[in-house]
């Protein structure tokens, strides 16, 4: 009997481990339902959209956004406005492609990168986006782990394109605010990009923050294909054929 009870004590206790790993990647189970539609906004936005977008101020609520959970994602995920969209950040190496929102909460945070100052200018200055980490690396920000320096990475607003070289990443505690202040980009070549992301190690938020930063190389006219060319435009052969 106690044999019995031990092993049936044993399955009970194995269905709750799973159970509770299955638990964490709701977020990505309820992401992946909404990433195809979300994609096609980001793709059939126009520019003369995103510059009206642009004209009014970005909601930028530090303090409203919690960490990526899945009560989180089970109560506020939801498919943010076009009105929101000022642009689009695509990794190609990685298949990173989202929207860039401005406004900075919970629910664009669910569906994109979002601005990280409101007087940010494409191409200038530092361009600063958070995003928000994930357990697997399908969706957000979680292909960044499998980021290389050296690799590029693009915005657009769907008249210009604006090609960074990733170069640099550092891990610094949630006050360091200057790294989201254009004095940051004296440290580097010119304008840059900071991807801005929550720290984890072993699945755990350590509560710091992770930035992936790249240099401006280059600024040309919007084409598709070569927003999501693998490689710099002036080494790609669609440009030079």
């Amino acid at each position: 009997m106690l044999q019995k009870l031990s092993r049936i004590l044993g399955v009970g206790l194995i269905i709750i481990g799973v159970g509770l790993v299955l638990w964490n990647f709701i977020p990505d189970l309820i992401m992946s339902q909404q990433d195809k539609e979300i994609e096609n906004v980001v793709q059939t936005i126009s520019h003369d959209e995103i510059l009206q977008n642009q004209q009014t101020e970005g909601d930028i609520q530090f303090d409203a956004v919690d960490d990526l959970s899945p009560n989180i994602a089970l109560n506020e995920a939801e498919i943010p406005s076009s009105d929101l969209i000022i642009g689009q950040l695509v990794i190609p190496a990685i298949k990173m492609n989202l929207p860039i929102y401005k406004s900075l909460n919970n629910t664009s945070l669910m569906a994109g990168s979002a601005v990280l100052r409101n007087d940010m200018v494409m191409g200038q200055g530092n361009y600063a986006l958070a995003g928000h980490y994930t357990h697997t690396s399908d969706y957000l920000f979680g292909p960044l782990r499998h980021l290389e320096m050296n690799q590029v990475a693009r915005i657009t607003d769907k008249n210009k394109i604006y090609e960074y070289q990733m170069i640099h990443q550092a891990v610094v505690p949630p006050t360091a605010l200057h790294m989201i202040e254009d004095e940051q980009m004296d440290r580097f070549e010119g304008p840059i990009l900071s991807l801005m992301q929550c720290y984890y190690t072993n699945y755990q938020n350590t509560g710091d923050r992770q930035f992936f930063i790249g240099e401006l190389r280059d600024v040309y006219d919007y084409d598709e294909d070569l927003l999501h060319a693998n490689g710099f435009y002036n080494q790609l052969s669609i440009v030079n054929n």
